[in-house]
């Protein structure tokens, strides 16, 4: 040290490293060992002159240094495998990957492409793999894309996939740079966007829009991008007048209808599903089975999500701190409240359904689970259907009405787990005020309930599927006649123009 004039020495009555003015009594002077095939030159208060980048922004990773950087790392398999910390990496783009650019990205964002010291297809190229756009953002149609050529520096981790490919880890990487432009927005690299989201706590579902899953204050959080199941994590959060104010929609979940429920997906554009006899989540690109969700809102407030291939609905487990999917009421199990992002537009972003890279169309959907937890008024007499219930659940009123049937509505008709319409009764659908409907599906309890009905009032067909009954058509109130039989039914979704 050229301040104290003392040497660094290694004490063996300390077994410890030290700096001392003299040679101590058992102290040995240290040798020095250089990282293989680096130059031993330095520049004073500099990092090894190899010419490769040490991965700082000042000094970024060439390709070929990204290539050294992961060489050692290990792969065991999509889940358990070594990454770099944070790093930048700046090189030209030599070749983009098969739907690679951003805009062939579609709504994931994301691009995937190759890169080389001088933008040609020899020497040492690194894989830059579904990397988000400038700002640690999404790519949105308008943006500047990429092409062939292009002078980037990239920052993120990385990793050796399967051992031999040097590639950025999915999800954990962005552009920092094109062609010298970086983002203006606030982000820094590592960080968050500046500025501020809010989300206020929902009373219904809209397709296509973002949603916070949070039992009390402990907000689920995505599964990590290096793995592809596992329970969602929890982070702290602060509820105030209903509203929950977080810096980005990192933790939020896109709900959008498809089929007879909802898909769930992640901040990353990968989708939720669940299979086989385990509680925990997993998660993909394109789920071809497992994926459809139910959302039925409660007397309480809280939305049970319930995935319709194994029949588990998402709980907070106060024993595990985590979310999970069960198949019944856990100890110490939280159902969530959804918060959902403030001024959404129920119509703008209906989102996309898995393995579409194309936007649905089309406006907002319901999903009410046909129980007699919605808290059915018997004995309620209507001028054309006669003696009945009825109920509103998310701003849609239902009634069931006896009509010419043999058999009165009463409390036996609403059941925990469905709704009995018997024979020659009548279901009546009446869209909220200023809203006209254009789909509403009708799942029965089993197969023996799908049946022919009888559309009484509202312009339109009727479909019977293999599991679902619908109608589709323009009507702001639909009715339906069970002249067939009974049906059995334990959801509708109806969709609006």
């Amino acid at each position: 040290n050229t301040s104290v004039n003392k040497y660094i020495q290694y004490s063996t009555s300390y077994t410890s490293y030290g700096s001392y003015a003299s040679a101590q009594n058992g102290g040995v002077v240290p040798v020095l060992y250089v990282k293989d095939g680096s130059d031993p030159g330095t520049t004073p208060g500099g990092n090894p002159t190899t010419g490769n980048g040490s991965g700082t922004l000042a000094d970024p990773y060439t390709p070929t240094g990204a290539i050294e950087a992961v060489k050692n790392l290990t792969w065991t398999s999509n889940t358990e495998y070594d990454a770099t910390e944070e790093v930048y990496v700046k090189g030209k783009i030599s070749e983009i990957a098969n739907k690679g650019t951003f805009t062939e990205g579609g709504t994931y964002g994301n691009a995937s492409f190759y890169i080389t010291a001088d933008g040609t297809t020899t020497g040492d190229r690194f894989y830059a793999f579904r990397i988000l756009y400038l700002g640690n953002e999404k790519f949105v149609t308008g943006q500047t894309d990429i092409k062939v050529g292009d002078e980037v520096i990239i920052y993120g981790k990385l990793m050796n996939y399967r051992g031999d490919t040097p590639e950025t880890v999915s999800g954990a990487a962005y552009l920092y740079s094109l062609n010298g432009q970086t983002d203006d927005s606030g982000t820094t690299p590592g960080g968050n966007p500046t500025g501020s989201v809010k989300f206020v706590k929902a009373s219904s579902i809209v397709s296509g829009q973002s949603y916070l899953i949070v039992a009390g204050d402990k907000m689920a959080k995505p599964i990590e991008s290096s793995k592809t199941y596992g329970y969602l994590n929890v982070e702290d959060v602060t509820v105030e007048n209903d509203a929950i104010t977080l810096t980005d929609e990192t933790n939020a979940f896109v709900f959008t209808a498809s089929g007879n429920g909802y898909t769930i997906k992640q901040s990353d554009g990968r989708y939720l599903y669940q299979t086989g006899t385990y509680n925990s989540f997993n998660v993909t690109d394109t789920p071809t089975e497992g994926q459809i969700w139910t959302v039925e809102v409660q007397n309480d407030g809280t939305f049970k999500i319930t995935n319709t291939s194994v029949n588990k609905y998402i709980q907070y487990s106060t024993s595990y701190t985590s979310y999970g999917s069960y198949a019944s009421a856990q100890n110490g199990g939280v159902v969530p409240v959804l918060y959902v992002k403030e001024g959404s537009d129920p119509g703008s972003d209906p989102g996309t359904t898995p393995g579409d890279d194309n936007p649905t169309t089309g406006g907002s959907s319901v999903t009410i689970a046909a129980t007699t937890s919605l808290g059915w008024t018997l004995d309620v007499t209507d001028d054309t259907y006669g003696k009945g219930a009825t109920t509103t659940a998310q701003d849609v009123s239902l009634g069931m009405y006896k009509h010419t049937g043999g058999t009165a509505v009463s409390a036996t008709c609403f059941q925990s787990d469905h709704i009995r319409l018997y024979k020659n009764s009548v279901l009546v659908v009446t869209a909220p005020s200023g809203k006209k409907m254009k789909k509403i599906t009708i799942t029965p309890t089993a197969a023996s309930y799908v049946i022919d009905m009888t559309i009484l009032e509202g312009d339109g067909s009727y479909a019977k599927e293999t599991s679902t009954v619908s109608w589709t058509g323009s009507a702001s109130k639909v009715v339906f006649h069970a002249t067939a039989g009974q049906v059995r039914m334990n959801q509708l979704v109806i969709e609006y123009e």
